[in-house]
């Protein structure tokens, strides 16, 4: 299984895909079949690439049964800033093709084509979306004997859930700036029956996706989107993760208890103009602070809730699955009532799930008032301060 973080460095790796793509100006490291990365204390394997950045077309490069690739291009209409690339993990020596993730590049922000694509995905799917499904098609068609049970993307790149909702493929995505409309009432349906397996990461206050609400309104949404505390950029970098690589929903509690703290002490050694503009501050940085707090908690409830929701489904599906391994010796009521305690509803309580959420949601509320009433006292101080040091 592959872990948060190691699917942010893929959704790295993926920009080498296009060998003209260059970081900070300078060139990036080229990606290609059979390339070969450690991530997390996991190798892993590039499979295929598509790229049709160049030529106004994609190119498949297909495995050969006895080694070696050929290419197998096939046409889009225009060149519409596509990358993507299939990768697996390397386990003692040995390839498994039963964990193949695919991945679909972001914006490349030098490419005019990729920059119309991040466009158009304001107002319903990005241009690449056509591209990305057509080349997940192709690597199902050509290798049968692949279990791809993971897509991912970043920002532009989050159409990836509406290809893993049609194809009922689980999908994590980064900064998903992604217009929930697209989808069909039948991807929508799926995607809200397994919201455990479809997860936007997202930030309220970065300064790119945040800004747009289309992309994050909470009457449109499907599956799982978590909101990250603390983010205040679109980079990928703006993650931070646990020691087992799963994303952290407040990325440091502590940094904004010690601004507070170093702003206390700087206001009681400080005075006059100084004094006044340290006050505001504080009570700006408290309202900042609470609010990812709530942020934070929230998505952190609701994620584990999620996980241990999709636990209990796995666990009930090998039940069922071994139960009726035995119906050579039992009869098929036999194995039925050997089961039928063993279902979902008796092990989650939809009720209690509901209950938890409710709770978290008031409490989520409670502090976006509080800090929503220091933000109007700061200026009702700093307005108050104003006019004294005029008089």
């Amino acid at each position: 299984m592959v872990t948060d973080e190691q699917l942010k460095e893929l959704n790295v790796l993926v920009y080498g895909v296009d060998y003209n793509f260059k970081k900070d100006g300078k060139p990036f490291v080229d990606v290609g079949e059979g390339f070969t990365r450690e991530i997390g204390n996991q190798d892993f394997i590039v499979l295929s690439t598509s790229n049709d950045e160049q030529l106004g077309s994609a190119i498949y490069r297909e495995p050969l049964p006895n080694g070696g690739y050929r290419d197998v291009p096939y046409t889009t209409n225009d060149s519409l800033g596509f990358s993507g690339m299939a990768v697996t993990p390397i386990n003692k020596g040995v390839v498994d093709y039963g964990n193949v993730t695919v991945v679909a590049a972001a914006t490349n922000p030098a490419s005019p084509v990729d920059l119309q694509g991040a466009a158009q995905s304001i107002f319903g799917n990005s241009t690449q979306y056509d591209v990305a499904e057509r080349y997940l098609l192709s690597l199902m068609k050509a290798n049968p004997d692949w279990q791809i049970n993971q897509l991912s993307g970043y920002s532009q790149s989050a159409y990836m859930l509406k290809i893993g909702a049609k194809y009922h493929i689980p999908t994590t995505v980064f900064h998903g700036w992604f217009n929930y409309n697209t989808l069909t009432k039948a991807e929508r349906t799926y995607m809200d029956a397994n919201m455990a397996q479809y997860i936007n990461y997202r930030a309220h206050e970065e300064e790119v996706g945040g800004k747009f609400v289309i992309s994050h309104d909470a009457q449109n949404t499907a599956g799982s989107v978590y909101y990250i505390g603390g983010v205040t950029s679109h980079l990928l970098g703006s993650f931070k993760f646990d020691k087992n690589g799963n994303i952290k929903f407040n990325i440091d509690d502590t940094k904004g208890e010690k601004k507070i703290a170093n702003l206390q002490a700087s206001i009681a050694k400080s005075s006059g103009g100084k004094r006044i503009a340290l006050r505001t501050s504080l009570i700006h940085t408290v309202s900042k602070h609470a609010k990812d707090l709530a942020q934070g908690y929230e998505s952190a409830v609701k994620a584990e809730l999620d996980k241990v929701e999709t636990d209990i489904e796995n666990i009930v599906q090998e039940i069922n699955q071994g139960a009726y391994m035995i119906q050579n010796y039992l009869q098929g009521w036999e194995v039925n009532q050997l089961i039928q305690n063993y279902q979902k509803s008796d092990f989650w309580d939809k009720g209690l799930e509901a209950s938890i959420k409710q709770e978290v949601s008031t409490y989520k509320h409670q502090l976006f008032d509080f800090s929503d009433t220091l933000t109007a006292v700061s200026r009702r101080m700093a307005d108050y301060d104003s006019q004294e040091g005029v008089d």
